[in-house]
């Protein structure tokens, strides 16, 4: 059976006392005061619109912290969904974060207008931002201002920026997969640590390789050609190309008259 403590008369409160002290009163807006500090809403059965703040409602001097100290399992559990709903991060009343759901989606959401959303780590006691989602939607590693859809950044002299991509076969180690890297000097690398080949490709269609051994192949349908340019109009072509029969092929040297386009055929070794 249930056990009910009642102040029947209107207006009435309940008091609860501790060694001669009053410890705990209710009122009959049901606010609760402890030790002459009322907690307006804070503590309720049916919690619809209440608040808890740190200095009216729990007795906590203002700027001091709240501090939950569970052995079980700490549940926010909020029916409503969509931006500005579900847990919402403010400061004297100006919304700065939110974490909420949509369709079953998780958001993490930076609410005021033009900020980032930065997330930071403790590296060897020092506060490191590690990764920062600019306003822009650009992401940034080792930069709070990335100015690009992916800029990684390094501010350390002695070290270099580097993209490293492995898999279960390649291993996960420095030397290990393939590596896109700026050095300190300015100097860029791809570097590709497997004995495998390196591919590249326009238009859907691989045009260079580069095997395990260092053999590099240029590949065209039709023929292969090699350009070397000074400009977009001087330059000396490669063109390779087989004729006649399957074993067969030519090497064929052209030049190109001054004041023409036209490329005339000057030399061929069959």
């Amino acid at each position: 059976d249930n056990v009910e403590l009642r102040a029947e008369s209107l207006g009435s409160t309940m008091k609860f006392f501790t060694v001669g002290t009053e410890a705990l009163l209710l009122d009959a807006s049901q606010n609760a005061t402890f030790a002459g500090t009322v907690a307006t809403g804070g503590i309720t059965i049916n919690g619809a619109g209440s608040t808890i703040s740190d200095s009216s409602d729990l007795g906590i001097v203002s700027g001091g912290d709240l501090t939950m100290d569970i052995t079980g399992e700490l549940i926010i559990d909020t029916d409503l969904q969509g931006s500005g709903n579900g847990i919402l991060l403010k400061d004297a009343g100006t919304l700065y974060g939110s974490i909420f759901r949509s369709s079953s989606h998780l958001h993490i959401k930076a609410e005021h207008q033009d900020k980032n959303l930065l997330f930071l780590t403790n590296n060897g006691g020092s506060e490191l931002t590690a990764m920062t989602i600019a306003s822009s939607g650009n992401v940034g590693i080792g930069t709070t201002s990335p100015v690009h859809d992916l800029h990684i950044h390094k501010t350390s002299s002695s070290s270099q920026s580097r993209i490293q991509l492995t898999t279960n076969e390649s291993g996960a180690t420095n030397a290990d997969g393939y590596a896109i890297a700026m050095e300190t000097n300015g100097r860029a690398y791809h570097w590709l640590y497997e004995n495998a080949y390196m591919a590249f490709a326009t238009n859907n269609t691989e045009r260079l390789r580069i095997d395990g051994s260092g053999i590099t192949t240029f590949t065209k349908s039709g023929g292969g050609n090699i350009r070397i340019a000074e400009t977009a109009s001087r330059y000396v072509e490669i063109m390779g190309y087989a004729e006649g029969s399957a074993n067969g092929s030519t090497m064929a040297f052209h030049t190109i008259q001054a004041g023409t386009s036209t490329s005339t055929e000057r030399m061929r070794i069959d």
